[in-house]
């Protein structure tokens, strides 16, 4: 944990802690229908392991997890989120960042807290925050070891949320814990939800397969080690492996990235319907399992079935029903399905929950584009091109209204930049599809060798053959190339 982050969680708990001493006990309120809950790795103390502090949330979270009622946030959401922030999963760990974080998470309770060694043992304090009524509904303290630590944090999970499990901590081992912690700190970052592209294999692979082995030698019934065993594996191109680890991985228990597991698994398998069939079963044994939930509708919109993403970000809006993410990606079925005056409605609705927020910004001119407002477009990419971090896909989207006005000069540029910016491992589709429309805008200034190359890009990026642009009139006069022919075999 940063010093700067550590100093602001402290005094913010610290405070809270104090005006909490004498204050009556919190009425009892136990997990409902509509709450989202996010949980945040708590900050640690420079004399506190940091893998303590996440292994604290995934407790918290997993415990949560194991009743039916209330929606949960993962730690690959939170993590996507932070990282278009530029930031790191521990920065979450300050209120100032956190806060923010669970509106764009659409969280109704929020939990972090503070882990500090006092005495030879760890004082841990966890606080329940209302999401946009900002006041805290239950502050509490815990003491522990770090051999204790599995039980401290189902305990928390427990007295948070009035929560009566019969099922103790998800192990009971500290060392598995902490396996399984650095294993999944790693694999957090690692995309896994479908339509990504093609993904840079996963640094210190050995080293992260070496963390979850060593959580199930330490508690061979430990799902989570083994769930990111099954992920490891599927890398390797064994997803029969894999898919039969990831199902191992849940017997006896709600594990909910053991689902995840088995549809990442099924989906390197190239069975589209097998990795569905995981999430459904993951949603049915939870309905408030968000993370797959998104991941459906993800995959339904990368089939084009727009119909279909729009029931599937329904649903997903029946759990979490301020959750801006989810209303964009409804926006961009419903234009999609030609319905613009609900787009634009639907996508404003998002922005009032945040109205600065650049990727919502990006939504917005999308809609504005498809509702043939390009000047409005314009104006809203530009404002987000002025953001940082910069937002690849902004300067996407403007490559691409560049294009529809012939401005194809000023579209090379923005398209070159926008592949320059994006360069994390999960933003491989970006890149695809830059490449892709800087064929047609190579096509556009009668560049045959640049549109072949670029086409190859694409299809390096996994952009799939299908949603090459072989078809765009640019092309007409290459059909019958060799070159051209070769790199759009298997697309329209």
């Amino acid at each position: 944990m940063r010093p700067s982050l550590l100093a602001s969680s402290c005094a913010v708990l610290a405070a809270l802690v104090s005006l909490s001493v004498h204050a009556a006990a919190p009425a009892k309120e136990g997990p409902r229908k509509s709450s989202v809950v996010l949980v945040v790795p708590f900050s640690t103390g420079e004399d506190v392991p940091e893998w303590a502090g996440f292994a604290l949330a995934e407790l918290i979270t997993d415990q949560f997890s194991q009743q039916a009622d209330g929606s949960f946030v993962s730690s690959k959401q939170l993590d996507s989120v932070l990282r278009r922030k530029d930031l790191q999963l521990y920065d979450a760990a300050d209120p100032e960042v956190a806060e923010p974080l669970a509106k764009a998470l659409g969280a109704t309770d929020l939990i972090l807290g503070d882990v500090q060694r006092a005495n030879g043992k760890l004082q841990i304090t966890a606080r329940r925050i209302v999401v946009g009524a900002g006041k805290e509904s239950r502050i509490l303290k815990e003491e522990a070891t770090l051999e204790t630590l599995p039980t401290a944090g189902a305990t928390l999970a427990e007295n948070l949320f009035d929560l009566k499990l019969k099922a103790g901590p998800m192990t009971a081992n500290s060392k598995a814990l902490e396996e399984a912690s650095k294993c999944w700190l790693e694999l957090v970052r690692h995309p896994l939800q479908p339509r990504v592209g093609t993904v840079a294999p996963l640094e210190n692979a050995d080293a992260v397969k070496g963390h979850c082995k060593a959580a199930l030698e330490a508690d061979p019934k430990f799902g989570l080690p083994r769930a990111g065993l099954a992920v490891l594996t599927c890398m390797l191109a064994k997803p029969a492996d894999g898919r039969a680890d990831a199902v191992e991985a849940r017997v006896g228990r709600f594990n909910a990235m053991s689902y995840v597991a088995e549809a990442y698994c099924a989906r390197r398998e190239g069975n589209a319907a097998a990795a569905r069939a995981a999430l459904e079963a993951g949603i049915k044994a939870r309905p408030g399992f968000l993370l797959a939930l998104g991941y459906l509708g993800e995959e339904k919109m990368d089939m084009e079935d727009w119909k279909g993403a729009l029931e599937a970000w329904d649903r997903y809006l029946k759990r979490a029903p301020n959750h801006p993410f989810a209303l964009g990606q409804k926006a961009h079925a419903l234009a999609r399905l030609s319905r613009n005056v609900e787009a634009l409605a639907t996508t404003r609705e998002a922005l009032a929950f945040d109205p600065e927020d650049p990727e919502l910004l990006i939504e917005l001119a999308s809609r504005q584009i498809d509702a043939k407002q390009e000047g409005e477009a314009e104006n809203t990419l530009r404002k987000v091109m002025a953001a940082r971090p910069p937002r690849p896909l902004a300067w996407l989207r403007m490559g691409y209204l560049y294009m529809k006005q012939n401005r194809a000069a000023e579209a090379k540029d923005v398209l070159t930049e926008a592949v320059t910016y994006a360069y994390r491992e999960d933003e491989a589709r970006v890149r695809g599809q830059a490449f892709a429309d800087l064929a047609v805008v190579s096509g556009m200034q009668n560049n045959y060798n640049d549109a072949v190359q670029y086409l190859a890009a694409a299809k390096a990026e996994g952009l799939k053959d299908q949603k090459l642009p072989c078809g765009a009139l640019e092309f007409k006069a290459y059909k019958g190339k060799p070159e051209f022919d070769a790199v759009c075999a298997g697309s329209k």
